[in-house]
């Protein structure tokens, strides 16, 4: 009877500590990182929804903070992810001005997601650009690497003794 208990305690005694523990510190995303990383993973037509989205942005930032002109055009593009600069051409006694804003999604922790407008100003424009260029340079390199690549031969096996 007693290695029947001492055996019983064994057994519960290996299942509980079998049973994984629950970690403290995991916690779930917070909310406004999981409602970013899902419009970010959304699909081409989801894409085209979030220019209009940008471009309705774009339009209201115009017409608040530049009531007296005319927007005769708008051209948008995405340069990074969601992040959209959208230049706008507006009118005003038949001078034309071309304004550039960027357009971006945010997600606070308490409340629903909206969209911003911000002018892009010749410093951030420079750095985009830059960033642009820096991008075309690493493909550039590899593209370079890779034909390098392919123009070298490769090496055959040499029976007389040089490396």
């Amino acid at each position: 009877m007693g290695r029947f208990i001492v055996l019983a305690i064994c057994l519960v005694t290996t299942t509980a500590c079998s049973k994984p523990a629950a970690n403290k510190h995991e916690q779930e995303p917070p909310k406004a990182w999981q409602q970013e990383h899902s419009f970010q993973a959304q699909s081409e037509e989801a894409f085209l929804e979030a220019r209009l989205e940008a471009r309705q942005t774009a339009l209201d930032f115009v017409k608040a903070t530049l009531p007296a002109w005319t927007l005769k055009g708008m051209a948008a593009r995405a340069y990074a992810g969601y992040i959209f600069w959208i230049d706008a051409d507006l009118e005003k006694n038949n001078r034309h001005v071309v304004i550039s804003l960027e357009t971006q999604k945010f997600f606070p922790e308490n409340g629903e997601p909206y969209w911003l407008a911000v002018p892009i100003d010749k410093f951030k424009r420079e750095r985009i650009n830059d960033l642009d260029d820096a991008a075309l340079l690493k493909r550039f390199d590899k593209l370079r690497h890779e034909l390098e690549e392919l123009e070298t031969p490769p090496e055959e096996d040499r029976d007389d003794g040089r490396p």
